[in-house]
This record gives structure tokens, C-alpha cells and sequence, in this order.
């Protein structure tokens, strides 16, 4: 159960830095002035939200808890690897541990 509610604190926390995110940037003041719907401004908020938690080259979480805690600022990321990344899809999201450790391997 401790490990279920420290997933869910993480997860909530995560969201909650990612809104501030959002707002530093004036995303949510925008989308006032282009007079968003609810749904939209929610919708909109949810891909950019899976957009930095989606590994840009195997699709899957790659659990970045986008902080100095991280595990991805602890690991070197061979230079290599950032060119199999999608064009579309480079300098928005980490790059997975696992898909690290295969292009090591």
C-alpha cells in the first residue's frame, strides 16, 4: 500500500510542477485569450503532459521525474543515440533507461 500512495504522491507532484510549467510559459492565459473550452485547455494539457513522459524513441514511460533527483541526470547519454530520434520528437522528452542501456549493448 506505502508503495502505491508514494506512485501516487510522485505522479500528483509531477502534474502539479507541470502545470507550473505551463503557467510560467503562459500557456493557461493563452488559452483565455483564444477563449479555450475547458475540454480543449484539458485535452491540450494532457498530450503535452504525455509528450514529456513518453520515451521519443520506444513510445514507453520513461520515468523521468523531470527534477535533480532524476535518475536521467545521473547517466550519461551516448552521443550517438540522440540521432535516432524522431526529428518531430527531439528536445521534448528523456530518453528511457532501458532504451539507454540497449543502444549501449
Amino acid at each position: 500500500m506505502e508503495d502505491i500512495l508514494n506512485t501516487w504522491r510522485e505522479t500528483n507532484n509531477l502534474a502539479i510542477d507541470f502545470g507550473k510549467e505551463l503557467n510560467r510559459i503562459g500557456y493557461f492565459l493563452q488559452a483565455s485569450k483564444d477563449n479555450k473550452d475547458i475540454e480543449e485547455v484539458y485535452n491540450d494539457v494532457i498530450e503535452k503532459y504525455l509528450e514529456q513522459v513518453t520515451c521519443p524513441i520506444c513510445g514507453k514511460n520513461n520515468n523521468c521525474r523531470h527534477s535533480k533527483e532524476c535518475w536521467c541526470h545521473n547517466v550519461i547519454i551516448p552521443k550517438g543515440i540522440l540521432d535516432i530520434i524522431p526529428e518531430d520528437k527531439k528536445g521534448k522528452a528523456c530518453i528511457c533507461k532501458s532504451c539507454i542501456d540497449k543502444y549501449r549493448s
